[in-house]
């Protein structure tokens, strides 16, 4: 599920690539809460993953605590 995925990222996860992988609003918002918790993330990948608005904006939240980002997809 994808809270399981969620609760399972290690701290020092630096790649993340889930592409069609039909996540979902609340599968979003779990990754999201998840991703803060990830501040070593490099790149992040949700290609063709069904999310709404609102779980894209809780994404780009956390992603900003991700001072490693270089690429987002």
């Amino acid at each position: 599920t994808a809270l399981g995925l969620a609760q399972s990222l290690p701290p020092q996860l630096r790649v993340l690539c889930l592409p069609s992988s039909h996540l979902g609003p609340e599968g979003a918002q779990c990754l999201a809460r998840a991703l803060e918790q990830c501040p070593n993330i490099e790149e992040f990948s949700l290609i063709s993953c069904k999310i709404d608005d609102q779980a894209a904006k809780h994404l780009a939240t956390s992603l900003m605590l991700c001072p490693a980002l270089e690429e987002i997809l």
